[in-house]
C-alpha cells in the first residue's frame, strides 16, 4: 500500500505541473481516500476558468481518443 496522499503539498505539485502527483491526487479523489474534500477544496480556487466535461458512449467507441 502507498502512503497517504498529503492534500497540502499534493495540492501544490498538482498546480506545479507534476504528473505523478496529478495521478495519485485523481486515484485519491476517486477512491474517495481520507482527506479527498480538502484536496479539492485547496484546488478549486487555483481552476480559474476551467471546465469540467464528460464523454459518455458504448465501449470501443474511442472516448479515450
Amino acid at each position: 500500500m502507498s502512503p497517504a496522499f498529503d492534500a497540502g503539498g499534493g495540492a501544490g505539485r498538482i498546480a506545479g505541473g507534476e504528473p505523478l502527483a496529478l495521478a495519485r491526487g485523481i486515484s485519491h479523489v476517486e477512491n474517495e481516500s481520507d482527506g479527498f474534500e480538502a484536496l479539492l477544496e485547496r484546488l478549486d480556487g487555483r481552476t480559474g476558468r476551467a471546465r469540467r466535461i464528460g464523454i459518455t458512449g458504448p465501449p470501443g467507441a474511442g472516448k479515450s481518443t
